[in-house]
């Protein structure tokens, strides 16, 4: 259009008789290009976008917009097109895939792991009852031993023999007792070491509520306890039972699991360990179907991850590289300082990672046993970030939410990407220090290269050579 009034303000001045030609040329060049559609290099294909007029349609006319829009934004801010296409919506894509695949396992786990938490909740019961008999054994015990005595020393008591007697009588309870309270022991460690487990459900009272409770084994004891004391008095008023028949079969049918469903959440979090390779081991799928899960798809998943990451860590170097270059700081892109930049990076992003975990963690369990020292949380991140997973620290399923795979996975993606940026700055300078100067690709290039030049022998030549070795060697 400026260019238009300027033609127009020139062809009116007095003396200039070159305006109608260049405006009839704008005019026939503006006809040539709505004959022929632009074609736009680069990126998306290689796709024709004409100069939008008058007869388009409004839905190509929104299509070619959509696309110009698309393609200005790239030419005039390619940081930003690449930061948002290539790191921040790939990156963001890995969180619903881990959602979704953990959900499904989740779903397949979940059953097993109820009815692992019931049979051991049985287990412990019986346990229980038997170091119960075991105390009231050993009282009774006791006091037969002393009736014993007094039936056999009629009127008179021999005071010297009753204090011997009865001290034998007490080392017998005291050796019944010894067993009993190493029963309970052992009942009260079982429970308190993970004899049930939370990894793919949750048991809340309130089953509407989004609150995370850290008390799940207190829920799930609690409501076992509550349905074995109903279902022994309803078996042992039916008459059915004798002995301790209605105590048995209350302790097999009694069930914990009536307020537990399945835990996406964990679901979510275990797989994105999967598919990060990270694998704390502190659980694992027990069921086939969970398992053909994370084979099949897991294997998937880790090759999109690893993808993605690896992408988003050199667009990030680019970027960053190329603002060192516009301010002058081109030490700081290779060499030693490069080396050193990343790695302090990665340094002060962990500790901050370490923090909130720190904070994380006492929110959900509370000061006292949600404490968590920098170095343990620091430790934590480390053998995270570097996907070592050793397993002695771990995200723990039983608080885990939806909230939480909208933060955590991303401030771990974020150590990934400066952490393979460091390596690379590492690799730029160790790796020439440990090569010949000559790459094996050179070297196995030239090898074949002569083996193609070489003269090949004629079967006549062959011919000729045997003869003349055959005359040279006849005696």
């Amino acid at each position: 259009t400026r260019r238009r009034e300027s033609l127009r303000m020139t062809k009116d001045k007095p003396g200039n008789d070159n305006g109608d030609v260049e405006l009839t040329s704008i005019k026939l060049a503006e006809a040539d290009a709505q004959k022929a559609p632009t074609t736009v290099a680069g990126g998306w294909g290689g796709l024709n976008i004409s100069p939008l007029n008058d007869n388009d349609q409004p839905s190509e006319e929104g299509k070619r917009r959509k696309i110009g829009f698309l393609q200005n934004f790239h030419d005039k801010f390619p940081r930003s097109y690449h930061s948002l296409f290539s790191v921040f919506l790939p990156v963001f894509i890995i969180i619903p895939i881990a959602i979704l695949c953990g959900y499904f396992l989740a779903e397949m786990e979940a059953p097993n792991e109820k009815v692992a938490n019931n049979a051991a909740m049985a287990d412990l019961a019986t346990n229980f009852v038997r170091v119960d008999k075991l105390a009231v054994g050993a009282y009774g015990k006791f006091d037969k031993c002393v009736d014993t005595f007094n039936n056999t020393s009629g009127d008179m008591v021999n005071m010297t023999e009753y204090r011997a007697h009865v001290t034998e009588c007490k080392f017998v309870m005291e050796v019944m007792l010894n067993k009993t309270s190493e029963g309970l022991k052992g009942y009260i460690t079982d429970v308190m070491e993970g004899t049930v487990t939370f990894d793919w459900i949750t048991c809340k009272k309130n089953r509407t509520s989004s609150r995370v409770e850290p008390v799940q084994r207190d829920n799930f004891i609690r409501t076992w306890v509550d349905d074995f004391y109903g279902l022994w008095a309803a078996y042992a008023a039916t008459g059915e039972y004798e002995g301790d028949g209605a105590l048995e079969q209350a302790i097999k049918d009694a069930s914990g699991s009536d307020i537990c469903d399945i835990n996406v959440a964990s679901g979510a979090m275990f797989w994105w360990t999967v598919m990060t390779t990270v694998g704390y081991g502190n659980t694992a799928p027990t069921t086939e179907g969970g398992r053909s899960l994370v084979f099949t798809m897991g294997f998937i998943t880790i090759l999109i991850f690893t993808a993605i990451i690896g992408n988003a860590g050199y667009v990030m170097l680019v970027i960053v590289d190329d603002f060192f270059k516009r301010v002058n700081l081109k030490k700081l892109i290779n060499g030693g300082f490069a080396i050193l930049f990343w790695l302090c990076m990665l340094v002060l992003w962990m500790l901050a990672v370490a923090g909130i975990v720190i904070a994380r963690k006492k929110d959900r369990y509370g000061s006292e046993e949600g404490y968590m020292s920098l170095g343990n949380a620091f430790w934590f991140t480390y053998i995270t970030s570097t996907t070592v997973g050793l397993g002695d620290f771990y995200i723990h399923h039983d608080v885990v939410t939806i909230g939480d795979m909208f933060y955590l996975p991303l401030l771990f993606l974020a150590s990934f990407v400066l952490l393979s940026n460091f390596l690379y700055k590492l690799s730029d300078v160790v790796g020439p220090l440990l090569s010949s100067g000559v790459s094996l690709g050179d070297v196995l290039d030239k090898k074949s290269a002569s083996k193609d030049e070489a003269p090949k022998e004629s079967p006549q030549d062959s011919i000729t050579k045997r003869g003349e070795f055959l005359d040279e060697n006849e005696d």
